[in-house]
């Protein structure tokens, strides 16, 4: 006679944890019962990043060591030579605290406040006789990968960009930062840009580009031939150079476009004011170059919150009559309106087909990994990421994705992001890189007390400040 089998209760429960333990493993921090391995399809002895802002650890509006140290391609570094004792050399252009740029530190949560300073720290490692291996430059657009234009010009009009010649020093080093690439032989390469090809002008409020008129993104043909050019070049650095290659998330879900809301808000509850028939009262802005109300597909940029307080966008009725600036539209620069959203993520479709398309060559496909970051981010917008036990998401501040100035990741970002590279070169390459511990890693520094009141908090910070942030990503 058939018995029907049992397990023990115990063994139900032992059974159970196991599996979580399984999934919950999987998902975050390791591929379990895989031992570490580099396998034999890459070589990680001469790494080089090339990239932007992200890529150079920029964050909280500066690049300064104790980001720096953060940055995505240097946490993959240092995961190697953890896990399997290489000495992999990965030199970067450290700048000594506070850092360089308008550093941001967040001061009080109720209310939301945030503290601003210029701060100007010298370059610590300047003297390096060779290029550094992280060539990232905040604020380079793939145009820069070619670019002979001279980095002491750069940093005057109309670039206005130091970090040219703080990162690639000398043209005795390299003209270029292919140039520079090159002469250090790489046997990996991590390749991020073409973020800055769109995201000058959606930062700008669309007023701003990098196309021929300045003012719409890097043109499409332009971007194919820059990216396959940049590929191609790489490649042919050597026979044995294997290239990670990110592409270009969808910059509007960022922070920087999402916590300022299209309506009022209530600055003491954060909470939504509304009308005598219970509707959102929205703000004006301008929009095609007229003020026009705005509306659920208009995004407000952080740069307007400052303007808000004063009065800009909010109707001259009490109690915002009281305000110096109340009936006074948002500038066009702080507002991406409908049709401009669509013409930014229009051009980030666009160039992630040429991404894709490019890659999926035969002639690079066996050499070449694409890292999805437009789909890991949209993930996490929608869904949120969970890891042990706390949830990332895109909000600003406590989502604890992106750092202080809404637009470069937080450290735990980095981590983030450096896993993701993990995943696709292990299933790329057949090697077995631990995943990083991404919790282990400094979380964004919280005043000791407080919380943040209500949903729409917008955060206290001079305008002035976010614009010194854009203009990396907008001078041509």
């Amino acid at each position: 006679m058939r018995k029907n089998f049992r397990f023990p209760k115990i063994l139900s429960i032992a059974l159970v944890f196991i599996i979580a333990v399984i999934f919950y493993a999987c998902e975050d921090f390791s591929e379990v019962g895989t031992p570490p391995t580099l396998g034999t399809q890459i070589d990680f002895s001469r790494v080089v990043a090339i990239g932007n802002s992200i890529t150079a650890g920029y964050q909280d509006g500066a690049l300064f060591e104790g980001a720096q140290q953060y940055s995505y391609p240097n946490l993959i570094v240092q995961q190697i030579n953890k896990t399997f004792g290489t000495n992999i050399t990965f030199v970067q252009p450290l700048i000594a605290e506070p850092g360089f740029g308008t550093r941001l530190r967040l001061t009080s949560l109720t209310p939301l406040q945030i503290q601003s300073q210029p701060v100007t720290g010298s370059p610590r490692n300047s003297a390096h006789a060779a290029p550094f291996n992280n060539l990232a430059v905040p604020g380079a657009i793939l145009f820069d990968m070619f670019d002979t234009t001279d980095y002491t010009a750069k940093a005057g009009p109309p670039r206005n960009n130091p970090f040219f010649q703080i990162v690639l020093r000398s043209r005795t080093l390299g003209p270029t930062m292919f140039h520079q690439a090159r002469a250090l032989n790489p046997t990996f390469v991590f390749f991020w840009m073409g973020n800055n090809d769109v995201l000058g002008y959606a930062s700008s409020g669309g007023t701003r580009g990098t196309d021929p008129t300045g003012k719409l993104p890097t043109p499409e043909a332009t971007f194919q031939l820059l990216f396959r050019r940049s590929l191609d070049s790489l490649l042919r650095i050597n026979t044995t150079v294997r290239i990670a290659v990110a592409n270009i998330p969808d910059v509007t879900v960022i922070p920087f476009f999402t916590t300022v809301p299209w309506f009022v808000v209530d600055p003491n509850t954060g909470q939504p004011v509304r009308d005598a028939q219970g509707n959102l009262i929205p703000l004006t802005g301008v929009k095609g170059g007229t003020p026009r109300p705005l509306g659920p597909g208009d995004l407000v940029l952080l740069p307007a919150s400052q303007l808000i307080s004063t009065g800009y966008g909010l109707p001259p009725v009490p109690p915002f009559n009281q305000l110096p600036n109340a009936g006074k539209p948002l500038p066009d620069d702080v507002v991406l309106d409908a049709s401009e959203v669509n013409i930014a993520r229009t051009a980030i479709q666009r160039y992630n087909f040429i991404i894709d398309t490019v890659i999926a060559s035969s002639a690079r496909a066996g050499r070449v990994v694409k890292v999805d970051i437009f789909s890991k981010l949209n993930e996490v917008k929608a869904q949120g990421l969970e890891i042990a036990g706390f949830k990332f998401t895109t909000d600003f501040i406590t989502g604890g994705l992106f750092s202080l100035d809404g637009i470069h990741p937080s450290t735990r970002g980095h981590a983030i992001i450096a896993n993701e590279f993990i995943k696709a070169i292990n299933g790329k390459f057949g090697s077995n890189i631990p995943l990083i511990d991404v919790m282990s890693l400094p979380g964004i520094q919280l005043p000791t007390s407080g919380n943040i009141v209500g949903k729409y908090q917008i955060p206290k910070v001079p305008a002035e400040v976010w614009k010194n942030v854009v203009e990396l990503f907008t001078a041509r």
